[in-house]
C-alpha cells in the first residue's frame, strides 16, 4: 500500500497559512525603540553628512480604487529611499569614490547601481555586510524587511506637537477616515490642517493616500505639491501611475508603471486600518440615542 503525499496546496490553505503568520507577525512585533537612535546615527554621520534637509514642502497625494496600488506605490518609494539611503552608507563605509548618485539597489542580487561621470556603474554588496540606512518611516500599517515606526491614528496626534516626526517619511493610509472634506471643521480636521502648515519646517515627506481625490480635506487640495493617481492590471500585474507636479497646469501627467509582486513581501495588502474608537463610541451611542427617541 503507498501514501500519496499532497504537495500542493489550495488557494484556501495558502490564505490560513499567510494568515496565521501574519496574526503570529503582529502580536510579535512591537515599535521601534528609537532611544538607540541618536547612537546610531552618531555612528553613521561619522562616515557620511546627513541627509540635508527638504527646501520645500513636500505633499504627496495619492489616490485610486480599492485595489488599485494606491498604497503599494508608495511602500515602493519607501523602500527605494531605504534602500538608496543605504546604498549611500555602504559605499562610504568601503571608502568608494563616485561622481553622481545612486539610482537603486537589488536585494535580490545585492547589487547597487549608480551613476558616475555620467555611466552607470554596479557594485555587489558582500552577503556578510550588515544593511544600515538612516531613512526614518513612520506610518499607520505594517511594513516588513525595513526599520519603521508604526503609528495609529491615535498615537499620531499625540506627537504632533514633539521631534519624532522630524526629518522623516510620514505615510497615512486611508487618510479619508480622519482627513475628508467632511471631517475638516472636526477638532482632527483642524489638528492635521494645523499640521500641515508645518511640513516643510519639520523636514517630512508626507503620503496621504486616498480612494479618491475628491474625499480629501480641501487644504490637502490645496497644499499637495504631487497627484499621484494609481491603477492596477490583474492580467499584467503591472501598476500605471499618472503624476502631476504642481505647477504643471497644462502640461500631460507623466505615466510610470512598474510590476506590483516585486514589493508584496513588504506589506499586508489585506491589512485593516483601524477606526478611532471614540468615533465608534460616539456613533453607537448616536445610533442607540436614535432608537430610543423613536420609542
Amino acid at each position: 500500500m503507498t501514501t500519496e503525499f499532497k504537495t500542493e496546496l489550495t488557494k484556501s490553505e495558502k490564505d490560513a497559512i499567510l494568515k496565521r503568520f501574519h496574526e503570529r507577525y503582529l502580536q510579535s512585533q512591537s515599535n521601534i525603540e528609537l532611544n538607540d537612535r541618536p547612537q546610531v546615527q552618531k555612528a553613521i554621520d561619522a562616515v557620511i553628512p546627513p541627509i540635508p534637509p527638504r527646501t520645500e514642502a513636500a505633499i504627496h497625494l495619492v489616490e485610486g480604487e480599492q485595489g488599485g496600488g494606491k498604497t503599494c506605490t508608495v511602500v515602493a518609494r519607501l523602500i527605494g529611499a531605504y534602500d538608496r539611503r543605504g546604498a549611500e552608507i555602504f559605499l562610504a563605509k568601503k571608502g568608494i569614490k563616485y561622481h553622481g548618485k545612486v539610482k537603486s539597489y537589488d536585494r535580490k542580487t545585492r547589487i547597487i547601481r549608480l551613476s558616475d561621470n555620467g555611466h552607470d556603474r554596479y557594485i555587489r554588496v558582500p552577503k556578510e555586510y550588515k544593511w544600515v540606512s538612516d531613512v526614518k518611516i513612520i506610518c499607520n500599517f505594517h511594513l516588513f524587511g525595513v526599520k519603521y515606526l508604526y503609528m495609529p491614528f491615535d498615537k499620531m496626534f499625540q506627537h504632533l506637537n514633539d521631534d519624532l516626526l522630524l526629518h522623516s517619511y510620514l505615510v497615512i493610509d486611508q487618510a479619508e477616515i480622519i482627513a475628508s472634506g467632511r471631517e475638516s471643521m472636526t477638532t482632527a480636521g483642524r489638528a492635521l490642517y494645523k499640521f500641515g502648515q508645518q511640513i516643510r519646517r519639520l523636514d517630512i515627506e508626507y503620503y496621504l493616500i486616498y480612494t479618491h481625490g475628491r474625499m480629501a480635506d480641501w487644504t490637502t487640495k490645496l497644499n499637495w505639491t504631487e497627484h499621484i493617481v494609481a491603477s492596477y492590471d490583474k492580467i499584467t500585474k503591472m501598476i500605471t501611475l499618472m503624476i502631476r507636479k504642481k505647477g504643471d497646469k497644462g502640461k500631460a501627467p507623466k505615466e510610470v508603471s512598474f510590476y506590483e509582486p516585486q514589493y508584496r513581501k513588504f506589506y499586508h495588502s489585506d491589512e485593516r486600518i483601524k477606526l478611532p474608537e471614540k468615533d465608534l463610541l460616539k456613533a453607537a451611542a448616536d445610533t442607540y440615542a436614535g432608537v430610543e427617541d423613536e420609542e
